[in-house]
């Protein structure tokens, strides 16, 4: 009797964490702008991170500053983001039933250039998975889950100047968030030029061991 009376309480947890899941949240929408200049062009690479509560329309814009130093050190840009919409519906005891939608609605990258021009990313929906929970009678639940991608192509970097890359887009009821990768490519002499000091610290490093 215990084990049933704790599987009813585990479901109708469950399913009232589906049916209130996700903050509620200001219909205003939010701009934020944060600089990513130094970890881009400083270790090649930049990641983020960010979670929005539900229903809530946003733009988050990152910006780099690329000096005549760095246009001669790097020649594209490439930006990556992965999200992952989830729908999921469940009941205990076949009468108290919820659902939940996390994710976005929409979502979109934007690399936009000093002079105003804009390149936008292109979405690709990868396969859509399903998962199923049933304890007959007691609890049953269904999530189904989709992983997304925005991607740019290389972007060729041509100017000096402040360039922004924007993540603009609104969340479903129970929220959602993005995980954003960005990528400077070195100009080829300059990659080339690293590979020749590795190679030349490398042979230094052997020739103390002898």
């Amino acid at each position: 009797m215990k084990l049933i009376n704790a599987l009813v309480l585990a479901g109708l947890l469950s399913v009232n964490g589906v049916a209130h899941a996700g903050t509620p949240s200001s219909s205003t929408p939010t701009t934020t702008t944060s600089s990513i200049s130094q970890d881009l062009f400083d270790d090649g690479s930049v990641s983020v991170s960010k979670t929005y509560a539900g229903d809530k329309t946003f733009t988050d814009n990152y910006t780099f500053n690329l000096n005549a130093q760095r246009l001669q050190e790097f020649n594209s840009l490439s930006a990556t983001l992965n999200y992952t919409n989830s729908n999921s519906v469940g009941c205990a005891l076949l009468i108290f039933c919820g659902t939940s939608n996390s994710g976005f609605s929409n979502l979109n990258v934007t690399l936009t250039s000093p002079s105003g021009s804009s390149t936008s990313g292109t979405t690709t929906t990868g396969p859509t998975n399903t998962s199923v929970f049933v304890i007959p009678i007691l609890v049953w639940s269904a999530t189904t889950s989709t992983q997304n991608t925005v991607s740019t192509d290389w972007i060729s970097l041509l100017a000096t100047g402040t360039y922004t890359l924007s993540v603009s887009g609104t969340t479903l009821k129970n929220g959602g968030g993005y995980s954003l990768g960005v990528t400077a490519v070195p100009e080829p002499q300059t990659a080339a030029l690293a590979a020749l000091g590795l190679g030349l610290i490398g042979m230094i490093a052997r020739r103390r061991r002898v």
